[in-house]
């Protein structure tokens, strides 16, 4: 399996459901920006699925967690290894 994270430890940003809208912001030391950085090829998945299983599982479980890093944009960070685990199981 192709693994684009460094371990298990990962940094995810929820963005606002308009995936596309052009409000890049610079890169944040530890956050990783799920639209610039997760590598959907190395996952198997289109953007688009990508997006649809984060936002699910982001929103499911994860959301209580989040902080704010900017407009729309929210930093769940850092995972425990169980979690992070199921995280990826999950989009596979």
């Amino acid at each position: 399996m192709s693994q684009p994270f460094d371990s298990c430890r990962l940094y995810l940003v929820l963005r606002q459901r308009a995936w596309g809208q052009p409000d890049r912001a610079p890169r944040e030391r530890g956050i990783v920006d799920v639209d610039r950085d997760l590598d959907d090829r190395a996952l198997g998945l289109s953007r688009t699925e990508t997006e649809v299983a984060l936002e699910e599982l982001l929103d499911a479980r994860l959301l209580h967690r989040a902080e704010p890093v900017g407009e729309g944009r929210f930093s769940v960070a850092p995972l425990d290894d169980f979690t992070a685990t199921t995280l990826l199981m999950s989009l596979h």
